[in-house]
């Protein structure tokens, strides 16, 4: 159903979008892709969502393949860390 993977939460926030570009990258690198004709949202923002499996796609429900016990989202908190760059003249 889908022609385009959109990041609801992404855009509202103006947050770097991981989701999308790693769906697609993994698509072509498997030569697929998407044949639908609607917009189609990965998760929700605020309760609204573009179809039913929207929700079903989100990471809070996709589970993670290098530790299946987690969700997508699980694994991206327990790994994520603060990088602070600073200039080099400092």
């Amino acid at each position: 159903m889908a022609k385009i993977l959109r990041n609801p939460h992404a855009e509202a926030t103006t947050g770097v979008d991981l989701q999308v570009p790693s769906i697609m990258r993994y698509l072509e690198r498997h030569k697929l892709e998407l044949r639908g004709s609607e917009v189609v949202d990965i998760g929700t923002w605020n309760g609204e969502r573009s179809h039913a499996i929207s929700v079903r796609l989100s990471p809070l429900h996709i589970r993670c393949v290098l530790e299946p016990k987690l969700t997508l989202e699980e694994f991206w908190q327990s790994k994520k860390c603060l990088a602070i760059w600073t200039d080099e003249g400092d």
